[in-house]
């Protein structure tokens, strides 16, 4: 009985980590679908935003001055937010594979400790690709 709670604990953080994985990727390819959008360490990206504003918004030339001034301020403040945000998710992810694995046995820990590798590597992976795409 107690190994059966375990494993339905088991599935339900695979579900879970599964569906978060799908959303994350769904919204991805959305995103990629939609115009370009302004993204945080992009050389040009503040010039297209400006681009896209002046010709929707009909913006002359001293409002597309203060735009990119505000957006140029704004970059430093969406960093900070960026790495507190990948700080507080490493410790929640961390506590709660701490969790999980408190009530395997040894081979479901075994297991679950080779998954979280793979999770591990896939998302230092995604993040290299990330810090170059930014650069």
């Amino acid at each position: 009985m107690v190994n059966t709670k375990k494993q339905i604990v088991v599935l339900m953080v695979i579900v879970l980590v599964l569906g978060l994985g799908i959303g994350v990727l769904a919204g991805r390819m959305e995103q990629k679908r939609r115009r370009p959008v302004y993204r945080h360490g992009r050389s040009s990206a503040p010039e297209t935003l400006i681009k896209r504003f002046t010709d929707e918004l009909h913006l002359d030339s001293r409002q597309q001055e203060l735009v990119s001034k505000i957006l140029e301020e704004k970059k430093a403040r969406i960093a900070q937010f960026r790495s507190e945000m990948i700080s507080k998710f490493a410790k929640i992810k961390s506590s709660s594979r701490e969790e999980i694995r408190a009530v395997l046995n040894p081979e479901q820990q075994a297991k679950f400790d080779k998954i979280c590798r793979k999770s591990d590597k896939k998302m230092r992976e995604w993040e290299k690709k990330y810090k170059q795409r930014i650069k």
